[in-house]
């Protein structure tokens, strides 16, 4: 067994002041969606990158487990859920409601377990199994496993396929074949006689090519088992207790323990031990570690008792910081790095306000720094360190600081951005924060061996890349989190050594960057919706909007939103995962329907990295946004986040009542047809009675001229038949007579019905009866017929107006009798007239 040198871990830290609940952390968690989930002695928390979200729990939450008496787990189940095991207890969460199951033995009493649960374990296919005085119980596939004590004490299993391993507290392993559903073969890790050193607990953890288990009694002792070759072998004892075991997809094992922690590389078992640890800052945290995990996207995240959560990536600090702690400062003054300069023999020195050091790096790979005089620098460090003869203005204008790079363009910096002269006979280019800069204000400019620009600033620091063929410039900017300074830079305080190291001096120390490129890792997770707001209101999920619910589950498990019409001006909240550096992603984000082309959103438009997509007045319709992520500007390669939108249209223009629309207009079309019809039937059988009329008032009145000049009555005529009303006498003087009286009465507006019913003797309604008998019409057509009749002939004549024929033949005005001659006739009594005339 060989130890190897110890890891240059750099961790940040993560507490109560970033939002964790407490800094007691029990257990850490990351769930398939990305999220983390941090167990607390308080709380259960849900941390996207952003903020954290808290899972409160009461007495009703927890549920009793007979024989667990180990330490603390989380498993997630398929139907997200989450399952918590404590000492003697068992606790559920809803991921989708993000709440505590109430009485999870209830829960899983529905299973068919009636005695005592002793304990849960869910296997790595993520089936529950529940362990009773029955036996192992497998409840969606009934499966039952029996006679499990001869063993000794079940605290663990695992699964491969259809084979089932069993961990007991004698160091056993049992193999079940789930298909056969037979006990295959038991081997042990170790004797009988080691029994009271491992048998307290056990955490397993699958591997590709078998399990690792952390086993601890009287001391820890991690372990491994092949169950293609059935065999067990002792990676690692240790005299204390070790808490919590992670394997990486590179075969390193992270072990924590009461005092720092184990890093074990399986393949070469090269074992390192961390009794401390450091944060970027330099200072050393000795602390108890509770737990570890190494998450998906490549960071070990640290658990501890009492100082919260330590986080460490290799890529987050790229740039090592220098702070005041490895300075010997002399005096209370504040500590600003004005220069660098190497010598001829690659050793750099450094100036500060007060002093002169030269920076040294040891064998394994730590900084320090030894304080030197002035008396012993070389005159050629000595010019370099003084370089305050450089030129800053250009074109007539000053500059904070002025650079020309290998392009032979000229960069100025100054107070409110960074002006760029491509040539010397163009104007300058103003570049700020809105074009992709971290910050405004420019104190240095250095370019790299790869012809990469460094900006140093009042708040982080930019790179800048020009594409060859485009001259396009891509921005990368640097932030605390990538170990800059929190103070700002100093101008021209920048430099690059002979093997590509790049220095940058500032208020409070200085940074040093690799001449290799900065790798940055892609972003394993689909961005997250953390937030909906419509009309600016915040949507609280499960909570009731007028008798309906919006989000029918937690915001970051939506994958469809159903709205009505008027729920159409949105906003979306998306949070990036990106542990690394959350304020250093790029988005892009388009809307299928309404953005023609994908958009992109460069960091410096988000807010602490979350992005805020806003549409208005949305039209009724389904719509699909898609967002993604990226550490690039340039690369687009991760998972898209799909969210389908469904606008509803009101009830006025939805398809029922657009079919009812339909169905409306065809019944009023119907309907006003038939009345039309209905209408121009009765109007030509009208017309037609009117044309009768007034043939039979024809035929009375020449068969009374001729009745007078022969003073007899006429004969009845053979065209006629006996059933014609009349032909008879009686009732031919009888129309006579009323002929006679109306046109008498012509030129009388106000002889009406009841005057010709006086004038001959009768009732009214006996003339009504008695016209209508022999005429099919009424008096006042009959009254009427008779006063067209003279108008028509009067009009033939062409001695009066149409004004005056209207008075003489009884009509209330010109327009009235206009009306009804068109009625009878079919035209105006003025087309009459021309047409007559013109015929004639």
């Amino acid at each position: 067994m060989s130890f190897g040198q110890v890891s240059n871990f750099t961790f940040s830290e993560l507490n109560t002041s970033h939002g964790l609940s407490d800094n007691q952390v029990r257990y850490i968690l990351q769930l398939e969606d990305g999220r983390m989930v941090f167990t607390t002695s308080g709380n259960i928390n849900i941390y996207d990158g952003y903020k954290f979200k808290y899972i409160h729990r009461s007495n009703k939450d927890i549920a009793t487990l007979t024989k667990y008496d180990g330490h603390y787990r989380i498993y997630q189940s398929n139907d997200s859920l989450l399952w918590i095991k404590d000492q003697y207890k068992l606790m559920s969460i809803n991921l989708k409601k993000e709440r505590y199951v109430k009485q999870p033995l209830a829960f899983l009493n529905r299973t068919g377990i009636s005695q005592p649960l002793q304990d849960f374990f869910l296997d790595d296919h993520k089936r529950i199994w529940l362990l009773s005085n029955e036996g192992l119980l497998q409840p969606q596939s009934k499966l039952s496993i029996e006679n499990l004590t001869q063993f000794g004490r079940l605290q663990d299993l695992g699964s491969n396929g259809d084979f089932l391993y069993l961990f007991y507290n004698t160091g056993a392993v049992v193999c079940y074949d789930l298909k056969m559903q037979k006990q295959m073969y038991s081997t042990n890790a170790y004797a009988l006689s080691d029994l009271e050193n491992y048998d307290r607990t056990s955490m397993v953890v699958k591997a590709k090519m078998g399990f690792y288990q952390l086993r601890n009694g009287l001391q820890g002792g991690f372990f491994f088992f092949n169950p293609k070759t059935r065999t067990w072998k002792t990676i690692l004892e240790t005299p204390y207790i070790l808490n919590t075991l992670d394997i990486t997809d590179k075969n390193k094992a992270y072990i924590s323990c009461l005092k720092g922690i184990w890093e074990i590389d399986l393949n070469e078992n090269i074992k390192n031990y961390l009794p401390s640890l450091k944060t970027i800052d330099g200072n050393i945290i000795k602390t108890q570690i509770s737990t570890l995990f190494y998450d998906f996207q490549g960071a070990l995240w640290i658990g501890t008792f009492n100082r919260g959560l330590l986080y460490h990536h290799p890529s987050r600090f790229s740039f090592r910081k220098i702070g005041p702690n490895y300075f010997q400062q002399s005096t209370l003054e504040d500590l600003a790095v004005q220069s660098f300069a190497e010598d001829v023999n690659g050793s750099i020195y450094i100036k500060t306000n007060t002093s002169y050091y030269q920076y040294h790096i040891k064998s394994n790979d730590s900084v320090y720094l030894s304080e030197v005089k002035w008396e012993s620098l070389s005159r050629d460090v000595i010019n370099q360190l003084n370089n305050s003869t450089q030129t800053t203005t250009y074109k007539d204008k000053s500059y904070t600081v002025l650079f020309t790079d290998s392009r032979n363009w000229v960069w100025g910096g100054t107070s409110d951005g960074l002006e760029l002269f491509r040539h010397i006979d163009e104007s300058g280019k103003m570049i700020h924060v809105e074009d992709g800069l971290v910050n405004n204000f420019i104190h240095a400019i250095l370019e790299d061996q790869h012809n990469q620009l460094w900006i140093t600033t009042s708040n982080g620091i930019s790179k800048i890349k020009v594409e060859p063929k485009t001259e396009a410039l891509h921005f990368t900017n640097f932030n605390e989190l990538d170990g800059t300074l929190t103070g700002e830079y100093l101008n021209d305080a920048a430099y690059q050594s002979q093997d590509g190291t790049l220095f940058f001096g500032g208020v409070d120390g200085f940074n040093t960057l690799s001449s290799n490129p900065i790798l940055v890792p892609d972003l394993p997770f689909k961005p997250l919706l953390r937030l909906l707001r419509i009309h600016g209101n915040k949507i609280e999920p499960l909570h009731n909007y007028d008798n309906r619910v919006i989000l029918e589950q937690t915001t970051p498990l939506v994958k469809e939103l159903n709205l009505k019409y008027n729920e159409n001006f949105l906003t979306l909240e998306y949070a990036p995962l990106n542990y690394i550096n959350n304020e250093k992603t790029y988005y892009r984000y388009r809307l299928i329907g309404v953005d023609k082309d994908w958009v992109t959103v460069n960091p410096g438009y988000t807010i602490d990295g979350v992005l805020n997509i806003n549409y208005t007045n949305l039209q009724p319709g389904t719509y699909e946004l898609y967002v993604m992520t990226s550490n690039r500007i340039d690369e687009w390669q991760g998972k898209k986040s799909k969210l389908k939108i469904t606008i509803n249209p009101p009830w006025w223009r939805s398809p029922i009542a657009y079919i009812g629309y339909c169905v409306g207009i065809l019944t009023l079309t119907f309907t006003a047809l038939y009345f039309y019809m209905r209408y121009t039937k009765n109007k030509i059988a009208q017309q037609h009675r009117e044309e009768i009329l007034l043939l039979r008032i024809r035929n009375l009145i020449e068969q009374r001229k001729t009745f007078e000049e022969t003073q007899e009555e006429p004969e009845a005529s053979e065209d006629f038949t006996t059933e014609d009303p009349v032909q008879k006498p009686a009732d031919i003087a009888f129309l006579n007579k009323a002929i006679e009286i109306v046109e008498k009465n012509l030129n009388a507006p106000n002889y009406t019905v009841e005057n010709l019913s006086s004038d001959l003797n009768m009732e009214r309604t006996g003339l009504y009866r008695k016209l209508t008998k022999l005429l099919e019409e009424s008096p006042s057509h009959f009254i009427r017929n008779l006063r067209l009749k003279k108008a028509k002939q009067l009009i033939l004549e062409g001695d009066l107006t149409i004004t005056e024929i209207a008075d003489r033949v009884g009509f209330s005005s010109s327009s009235y009798l206009s009306k009804c001659f068109k009625e009878v006739y079919g035209c105006t009594p003025s087309n009459y007239s021309e047409n007559t005339k013109k015929s004639t």
